[in-house]
């Protein structure tokens, strides 16, 4: 199976640089498109749904940072690909596969690329084990195991609250339905139109 790709970047010659050099040397890698912006590279990411994203870093009148906060869970590998190299640490908090500085290196870019891969498979292979959600909350982003989640429901008509295992409950910034799009492949259930219950936590 190829590995799609989205490239973002502002500059179009770093676009079809990056393009071309995929092309001549990574066979097992499908270019599905390119944005340059961040409205454009949203919609791109939402629609196309790629397994890596490269990403420039400063997109202005915003970057790649503000770009990745819209999303609630990322799913898919990133590798930064930019002409500043004091933006490595806000990337590593991202959980970027790698940050590669330009001029791109061939043997860099290859490096990073089996990395990205490899994050691939191993997620793919234990996926329904042990897969964290990415969840953002009223007090900022939240790593969970879909298995500490108890059950989801609706607070005060439009509040959707999780309730945890440890009795902690999480108020999130989403609806019902995006958090039921979100939990139902790891065994929740919509029991009511306001709840969402991990039916490996009913007792018989």
């Amino acid at each position: 199976m190829k590995t799609k790709v989205l490239i973002v970047d502002d500059e179009k010659y770093s676009r079809e640089n990056l393009s071309l050099i995929l092309k001549e040397y990574f066979p097992n890698v499908t270019e599905i498109g390119q944005a340059d912006s961040m409205d454009s590279a949203y919609e791109a990411i939402t629609n196309l749904k790629p397994d890596l994203v490269f990403l420039d870093i400063i997109m202005p009148p915003h970057d790649s940072f503000t770009l990745l906060k819209k999303f609630d869970t990322i799913s898919f590998e990133i590798i930064f690909i930019t002409a500043f190299n004091e933006y490595a640490i806000d990337a590593i908090r991202h959980s970027a596969t790698d940050y590669i500085l330009k001029p791109i290196d061939i043997d860099t870019l290859k490096d990073a690329i089996q990395r990205a891969e490899r994050k691939m498979f191993d997620a793919n292979r234990i996926r329904t084990v042990n897969k964290k959600l990415v969840l953002n909350t009223r007090e900022g982003y939240v790593f969970l195991e879909p298995n500490e989640i108890i059950h989801a429901s609706v607070d005060d008509g439009t509040k959707v609250v999780l309730q945890l295992k440890t009795n902690k409950q999480i108020q999130l910034n989403k609806n019902l339905n995006e958090v039921e799009e979100l939990l139902i492949p790891y065994s929740f259930f919509r029991s009511h139109r306001g709840h969402i219950i991990n039916l490996a936590e009913i007792i018989y």
